[in-house]
């Protein structure tokens, strides 16, 4: 009897105990995706088949001097197609940097010939600005108008703004583009992979 009343008294702690592990493991994934939705922050995904996912960013320093900028970009199976790495030659202030990075995702899609292309950043104010159709007299808006008349004949699924671990390969590649580790923009996948750059930030 005894026996009985303490084989049912633990099947009821090990469910309760299965119960609060899978209400604790739910109900913080319900509080990340809250927290993304309040920053209009992507999650990770993977793009429609068809479509190239390009990820993007320019690293500056403050007082400018140093500034780097670089891409990725990827097939619906998160495998790396191409990518760049530029030093600036100037002195720019980062949303300038992010702004001729976005110029260059652009023109990376035309050399390519994407037709269907999810471009992703880091830098709301410039991800706002590319996805707004009005003007501003900031510094970046000639940039940004270029980018957009450059992806006009382009299928863009709307610009996204992700945040920096989504962003990470793009985030390195440009700075290490500002540390001079690169010399100009490299479009080897297998180059990449020496630097160890090719994470899949894909939930696949």
């Amino acid at each position: 009897m005894n026996f009985i009343l303490f084989t049912k008294n633990l099947e009821t702690v090990v469910t309760t105990s299965s119960f609060l592990l899978a209400f604790r493991e739910a109900n913080a994934t319900k509080l990340r995706q809250q927290k993304q939705n309040r920053l209009g922050i992507s999650k990770r995904s993977i793009p429609p088949v068809g479509t190239t996912k390009i990820n993007f960013d320019g690293a500056a320093l403050q007082k400018g001097h140093e500034a780097g900028i670089g891409g990725v970009a990827r097939d619906s199976n998160g495998l790396i197609l191409a990518w760049f790495s530029y030093e600036l030659q100037r002195t720019v202030d980062g949303e300038t940097a992010e702004a001729l990075t976005a110029r260059e995702t652009a023109d990376l899609a035309k050399k390519f010939g994407w037709n269907n292309v999810r471009i992703e950043g880091d830098c709301v104010n410039l991800i706002n600005k590319l996805k707004s159709p009005d003007m501003d007299y900031s510094a970046s808006e000639p940039l940004v108008q270029v980018t957009k008349l450059a992806l006009a004949s382009t299928f863009v699924i709307p610009f996204s703004h992700v945040s920096r671990d989504l962003n990470n390969i793009a985030h390195k590649l440009a700075t290490r583009a500002r540390a001079q580790l690169f010399g100009s923009g490299c479009f080897s996948p297998a180059e990449a992979d020496l630097f160890g750059l090719l994470e899949v930030d894909f939930d696949c």
